[in-house]
């Protein structure tokens, strides 16, 4: 689901992001208050996680100067696209 391995580290989500899932991811998102959020495991998401990540966007993102995303896999990369949001509210170069 979800896993940080400390404060220096991004906060790492993992499976699918998908409706099943979000009030977990969300709530271990809330509970971590992160700086920074890898997408690297995530292997599916659907609306309901792209709402979940907007959300965290929004709520995280001024904790630091940093992307709040980083190693977004292109799965997700693509949902965004098709669903016509910013992409670029996504670290595309794979570095944490």
């Amino acid at each position: 689901m979800a896993s940080t391995a400390n404060n220096a580290s991004p906060m790492t989500l993992e499976g699918d992001l998908t409706i099943e899932r979000v009030t977990a991811v969300r709530q271990a998102i809330i509970d971590a208050a992160p700086t920074q959020i890898s997408l690297n495991g995530v292997e599916r998401i659907d609306l309901a996680g792209v709402q979940l990540l907007v959300s965290a966007h929004k709520s995280l993102s001024d904790k630091s100067d940093q992307p709040l995303f980083c190693e977004v896999p292109e799965t997700v990369a693509a949902q965004v696209q098709q669903l016509g949001l910013d992409v670029d509210l996504f670290r595309m170069d794979g570095q944490a």
